[in-house]
């Protein structure tokens, strides 16, 4: 009776550690995808920051609001997590791959220029002020640049990481 009471115990105990295992590696899974959501809301805020105040193609449609650029996913990547976002071109019709290395290129340029207008405003900011700015724009502060740029029929594919 005794060896039978232990066994039956011992397999509870057993079937409630999986249990809580699992539901650990799902909560764990749950934070990852919601900070992967956050990363990609704040950049895709700073993308609109910046892109709205400047024009890099004609080929592209202008940024007016967050939403002109939208949020594609992400892949995570042994070095870094790359994350996906559209952009409307005004037509379809296809950007050569020279003309999208530009793009990549005066995007990146435009971005390292904010940046640096960024941190000297920030630097002039009192303890306080700069405590929010970091807080408001977490993408800007910490730093990120477009590593690719894909035609996709009537948008383009922005591939974007953190420094």
């Amino acid at each position: 009776m005794y060896h039978d009471f232990t066994s039956l115990l011992a397999g509870f105990y057993r079937k409630q550690l999986e249990k809580w295992r699992n539901d650990e590696l799902l909560r764990q899974r749950q934070q990852q995808q919601q900070n992967y959501n956050y990363a990609s809301q704040f950049i895709q805020e700073a993308l609109t920051i910046i892109f709205s105040q400047c024009s890099l193609s004609h080929q592209l449609s202008p940024i007016a609001h967050q939403y002109d650029i939208i949020p594609y996913g992400f892949n995570v990547t042994q070095e870094d997590t790359v994350y996906y976002f559209l952009w409307s071109k005004k037509t379809s019709d296809v950007i050569g791959r020279p003309i999208l290395d530009q793009i990549v290129d005066k995007m990146n340029c435009h971005i390292e220029f904010f940046r640096r207008q960024f941190y000297l405003s920030f630097s002039r900011l009192p303890s306080d002020d700069q405590i929010l700015y970091v807080q408001l724009y977490p993408a800007i502060y910490n730093g990120f640049h477009i590593v690719d740029c894909i035609d996709k029929n009537t948008d383009i594919v922005l591939a974007v990481v953190f420094d």
